[in-house]
């Protein structure tokens, strides 16, 4: 009981030593959860500072930022017209059933210590060691993060765990545009994350999917660029429906002015067009979905028809130990491609 008693204070002095006046509940969680990773220093058990990280992960995955602002939300929905149209996930997450998720956190903070502890340089040792004997590893891995707010150190983190499992190529997509908003934040986060890793900070490669205005790199014939490092296309909301429709238009002019006749109009022909359209990204082989969502909200449709999708819940707590879970599941999945 002695050592109940001090977990629970300990919790609830990292709650205090929070300002107040700094936020919402989503940032106190994310500061305990992170102060949580130093409690190893303090002559308290392991069993108990595991503990208080499942609490928080639990907080976490009930979402109770997001249900505090559901409320208000649902009374926006019953306006008309709507007062925005951007992609909102208020009620995200899987709050109403929580426990299963928080009992697999669990049992992975338990079983993989070591794996989990990992860091950097460690954690790409150990992701390459985890999957050198699995057969059919995914090229290229969507991100799918959706949550309203976005921890570009997770996300940075994640693409990371890409590369060292041997991915080719990313696309990185988010409900509210965040990362493109963000996106020299990221950059900057990406090359410090890359030489903690031991890698050159050109390994890694941002491209807006569909920019506005000029284009900074050149393009081949297939309307892919010519990048250096890992490219990781990052997506907005607007760009699903966007993407198809310009497509379709230049396909339909080209169609018109006779650059193209009957036989050209393919499947292989449209798929060529729309790929253009999104300089050239490809078709993600693995989706990882974070949020809880049973959909992708908004992400191109086209790209995501033949992915495997599978969830890891939050983007800001997920564990390495997860990450190579999802790889062993990928591995296992027979793929039909819609068969």
């Amino acid at each position: 009981m002695a050592q109940i008693s001090n977990a629970l204070l300990l919790l609830i002095l990292f709650f205090i030593v929070v300002n107040p006046e700094e936020a919402t509940v989503y940032i106190k969680l994310s500061i305990v959860h992170t102060t949580l990773k130093e409690v190893t220093l303090l002559p308290i058990p392991y069993v108990i500072t595991t503990t208080l990280s499942i609490m928080v992960d639990l907080l976490l995955l009930i979402g109770i930022e997001d249900r505090q602002k559901f409320g208000a939300q649902r009374r926006r929905r019953k306006a008309w017209p709507p007062r925005e149209t951007t992609v909102r996930a208020d009620h995200c997450g899987i709050w109403p059933w929580p426990w299963p998720a928080a009992v697999r956190k669990w049992r992975h903070r338990l079983e993989h210590v070591a794996l989990n502890s990992a860091t950097g340089y460690a954690a790409v040792v150990a992701i390459r060691e985890s999957t050198e004997k699995l057969a059919d590893k995914p090229r290229h891995v969507g991100l799918l993060v959706l949550e309203e707010k976005v921890d570009l150190e997770a996300v940075a983190k994640v693409i990371l765990w890409c590369l060292a499992a041997g991915a080719q190529s990313i696309s990185a997509y988010d409900i509210n545009g965040t990362l493109v908003h963000e996106l020299e934040n990221l950059k900057e986060i990406m090359k410090n994350t890359l030489v903690d890793a031991r890698f050159k900070k050109s390994a890694v490669e941002f491209v807006v999917a569909r920019p506005e205005g000029e284009e900074e790199h050149e393009w081949n014939k297939d309307g892919a660029e010519q990048l250096t490092g890992l490219p990781v296309y990052v997506v907005t909301p607007v760009d699903g429906k966007g993407g198809l429709v310009a497509a379709f238009r230049k396909l339909c002019d080209d169609y018109k002015f006779g650059t193209i006749d009957d036989h050209d109009v393919t499947q292989e022909t449209l798929d060529k067009y729309i790929k253009a359209e999104y300089r050239g990204m490809p078709e993600p082989h693995l989706a990882l979905r974070f949020g809880g969502w049973g959909s992708v909200l908004g992400y191109p449709p086209w790209h995501i028809n033949y992915s495997e999708i599978l969830d890891l819940g939050s983007h800001r707590n997920v564990l390495l130990s997860e990450f190579v879970e999802v790889l062993e599941k990928y591995n296992k999945i027979e793929k039909r491609f819609g068969k």
